[in-house]
């Protein structure tokens, strides 16, 4: 959720020159992006943040209090904890999954292109 993000600079980052990337998956829809910002300015990541709790409660029944988790060494001895962490850093989490695709760079310099 984008709460007071700069839209012009996240536009920049995520367009890419078609001419240079070749994907194999599938393509993306362009959707309309705002800041929640516009629709209400005391809007914060915390407010936000309870709001979805709330509805997430709602939606599934669930009314018991939510647990906030932060890192520390007694979470560290929870097996699947311990797993998930093991995971996140391996090759195959992080490149593994990745769809295949082609990107070419071009650059021109002062003796000529590259």
């Amino acid at each position: 959720m984008l709460i007071s993000t700069q839209l012009d600079t996240l536009g920049d980052l995520l367009r890419t020159n078609k001419e240079t990337m070749i994907t194999r998956g599938v393509a993306s829809v362009r959707s309309p992006v705002c800041n929640l910002r516009q629709f209400s300015t005391i809007v914060t990541h915390d407010s936000f943040t309870e709001a979805v709790v709330d509805e997430f409660r709602k939606e599934y029944g669930i009314f018991t209090p939510a647990q906030v988790v932060n890192e520390t060494d007694d979470l560290k001895s929870i097996e699947y904890i311990q797993k998930g962490m093991g995971e996140l850093p391996s090759w195959d989490w992080a490149y593994g999954q990745t769809p295949e695709f082609t990107y070419t760079v071009h650059r021109t310099f002062d003796w000529g292109k590259a």
